[in-house]
């Protein structure tokens, strides 16, 4: 459930933060400043490591299965 449902939710909320931390608004032209169009890319890379990081931890908490 939380890599279809809540995942996103928590991850969603995480962006907005890094890209628009001071949550400003757009203006008349309906663009938002270019202090938060020049940190997406930074934003993109640092959820791409956090993902990394969730799935390796993933990985390493699989147990074998058993020859049984």
């Amino acid at each position: 459930m939380m890599g279809f449902g809540l995942g996103p939710i928590i991850f969603i909320s995480v962006f907005t933060h890094l890209v628009n931390p001071n949550n400003l608004k757009y203006g008349s032209n309906k663009k938002y400043p270019l202090e938060v169009a020049l940190s997406v890319p930074g934003s993109l890379r640092i959820l791409a490591i956090v993902y990394l990081c969730v799935g390796m931890l993933g990985v390493l908490l699989l147990n074998p299965m058993s020859e049984e």
